[in-house]
């Protein structure tokens, strides 16, 4: 093992830490003026994701369809640039993604879920923090994230086959959040219903 001063972290001799921009890239969002904002999908529009729809559906918005947008699958690396969320991996929504989000894209499609496994830890969150709070809005670009270093062997079998074992779990919860997703908008839909007496709850109650 080798114990790495800029990582802060041990890692093997037989790997080696790389720039984050040698095995993905990063590209942020756009913004359209509010003005092309509606609250219901209709043809020709598509949703635009914003970082508070990663924590709640209740203020869904829908911008025009056009080639300046920028758009995300539900399966892409996204990542919060600015405000309170700053640093936040995110993924589960397809759409067009503001300027507060930035889409990770590994070069190679099998370096993903060791990139979103990276991202999404303590030591990643804490150093993108610390470069964002020194500039002037809390945030950061490019270049800051790019040159961010990550470990990674000199070989790149393990991790290809590390993302063959990963994926399924992965996708596993997408399908896992989708469904608490789902149950949540019910018990939001009905809950008012019951409050003000428009449905009712019938118990039924076994004998033993």
């Amino acid at each position: 093992m080798i114990w790495n001063e800029k990582l802060h972290l041990s890692i093997p001799s037989n790997w080696e830490a790389i720039p984050l921009s040698e095995i993905m890239d990063y590209a942020g969002g756009s913004q359209p003026p509010a003005s092309k904002f509606i609250e219901e999908y209709r043809d020709g529009y598509v949703r635009f994701v914003q970082i508070r729809d990663y924590y709640s559906n209740s203020h869904i918005t829908y911008i025009p369809i056009r080639k300046s947008n920028k758009l995300c699958a539900e399966t892409d690396i996204m990542i919060a640039r600015y405000g309170a969320s700053l640093g936040r991996i995110c993924y589960g929504l397809n759409g067009a993604y503001n300027v507060a989000l930035a889409k990770v894209s590994p070069k190679v499609k099998e370096y993903t879920e060791y990139l979103r496994i990276f991202l999404m830890s303590d030591g990643f969150y804490n150093k993108i923090n610390s470069i964002g709070q020194r500039a002037a809005q809390a945030g950061f670009n490019k270049d800051d994230i790019e040159n961010i270093l990550i470990p990674f062997p000199t070989n790149n079998r393990c991790i290809i086959e590390f993302n063959k074992k990963m994926q399924p779990y992965f996708f596993a919860r997408l399908q896992n959040d989708k469904e608490i997703n789902t149950l949540t908008k019910q018990r939001d839909e009905l809950l008012p219903l019951l409050m003000n007496g428009q449905a009712t709850v019938n118990y039924h109650l076994s004998a033993y």
